[in-house]
């Protein structure tokens, strides 16, 4: 084990990462009743402290999904941010009367705009590359397919 570093975690969580990695899964974990309560804050009254506390209370789902991604050659950080986009945009368009769970929707957000900014990326600088990375690139798009199916209409980002 390296110092700073757990064996299991990747080369690229650097300790600056790595700490705000455990920060945000120390924060509270929010029950089901209290983000719903969160949620309808932030969708009737467009509440900033209540959209903040979701955000910050559901990034350790974006970090854990971004570091499925890191294996691409991306920034961890960017991925992140990427997933934390997600966040923000499936705050705006959940549903309750559709009968989904809210972390159910907000984890389908999150990878859906990581494997998009994946795909932009590896789309535009290896257009001319190795068979081997074209077929990531092909998985990675049935992959969007598959996740965009399963959110309904609207879910193009």
């Amino acid at each position: 084990m390296t110092q700073g570093r757990p064996m299991d975690a990747p080369a690229e969580l650097t300790p600056a990462p790595s700490r705000y990695a455990n920060k945000s899964h120390e924060r509270s974990r929010l029950s089901r009743e209290e983000a719903l309560e969160l949620h309808r804050r932030f969708r009737d009254c467009r509440d900033a402290q209540a959209r903040r506390h979701l955000l910050r209370a559901h990034t350790h789902f974006a970090i854990a999904i971004a570091l499925n991604y890191c294996q691409y050659g991306l920034p961890l950080s960017s991925l992140i941010a990427e997933g934390q986009a997600g966040i923000l945009y499936a705050l705006t368009k959940f549903d309750l009367a559709r009968g989904q769970g809210f972390l159910t929707y907000i984890a389908y957000w999150i990878r859906l705009c990581v494997l998009n900014h994946v795909i932009h990326s590896l789309g535009s600088n290896d257009l001319n590359s190795k068979a081997s990375h074209l077929v990531h690139l092909f998985k990675l798009r049935r992959e969007k397919v598959r996740i965009t199916n399963l959110l309904g209409e609207g879910a193009c980002l």
